[in-house]
């Protein structure tokens, strides 16, 4: 079955470094550069060797303060260095905020358990669903738009309005979005908005490079 997020346990701890080196860190996140190679040196060299096991030895305040007393690292650099590896989990959306997608599918969805875009991507990637969803297509022809939302959600920074405009411009998947380019993907919604006149949507150049980082550690 795929992941709904990135497995972390793949990205290697000299992959994270070199993703902070390069990508455009949020202004407060910089400091993670300071002393990068000495500090995630010390992590390898105590056998935390991926993003997964990172997270895990920094999951809780008594864990940081003891990071920090064996490390000499700053206990702030720890804190952002945290948050900077949960910006690589996929943050669920929940289904009804796709409001173009009709209500009693949603509705039906809900009796299912199936409350938000994780559980409807698990859902359809199950194949012990299959009669399920074979009965859901039969019943909604919007079902299968729904499905192209929730994996396009997956990519972190993009929520439901931003999914219906990429949906709307055939980039229906993950995989149909990793093919673009930044100035593709950009120039295209900017394209869009303006055609629409969506005066409350606004997609920064900075939030779809991240975006397309992102989406190459997605299945």
């Amino acid at each position: 079955m795929k992941n709904y997020s990135v497995d972390l346990e793949k990205i290697s701890l000299d992959t994270f470094k070199t993703i902070l080196t390069t990508k455009r860190l949020l202004p407060s996140r910089t400091v993670l550069l300071d002393n990068i190679d000495k500090n995630f040196s010390w992590f390898s060299e105590n056998s935390y060797l991926n993003m997964e096991e990172l997270m895990k030895c920094l999951n809780s305040k008594k864990k940081q303060e003891e990071i920090a007393n064996r490390s000499g690292i700053s206990p702030d650099y720890i804190v952002l260095l945290l948050r900077e590896a949960k910006s690589y989990i996929s943050k669920p959306i929940n289904l009804d905020k796709f409001i173009d997608i009709s209500s009693s599918l949603i509705s039906d969805l809900i009796d299912l358990n199936i409350k938000n875009t994780k559980d409807f991507f698990l859902f359809v990637h199950n194949r012990d669903n299959i009669k399920s969803i074979d009965t859901l297509k039969e019943q909604y022809n919007d079902f299968d738009q729904l499905a192209s939302y929730c994996d396009i959600a997956r990519i972190n920074g993009i929520g439901a309005a931003f999914a219906k405009i990429l949906y709307d411009l055939k980039i229906v998947s993950v995989k149909i979005f990793k093919e673009k380019s930044i100035d593709e993907i950009y120039d295209i919604t900017q394209k869009e908005i303006q055609d629409k006149n969506m005066k409350n949507i606004k997609i920064l150049k900075n939030d779809i490079e991240f975006c397309c980082h992102y989406a190459q550690y997605l299945d």
